[in-house]
């Protein structure tokens, strides 16, 4: 669970959502984080790729992260 502290909302995290989650204790691009995930899951990278997306372009929209320029 996270807990934006702003608007006192609360998001739930799925398996791979903690995962992403984690990896953005550090900067990393989209492709990183995808080739991680694919060393946890044994999943298409097609599929990964979509997943990481929507998952960066909903924190990004609920401002829980910033997107690098």
């Amino acid at each position: 669970m996270l807990l934006d502290a702003r608007s006192e909302q609360f998001f739930s995290l799925d398996e791979t959502g903690k995962v992403i989650w984690a990896l953005l204790a550090a900067p990393r691009t989209a492709p990183e984080i995808v080739a991680s995930l694919r060393q946890h899951f044994d999943v298409p990278e097609a599929q990964v790729g979509e997943d990481v997306a929507a998952f960066l372009a909903v924190m990004v929209r609920e401002r829980l992260i910033e997107a690098a320029s």
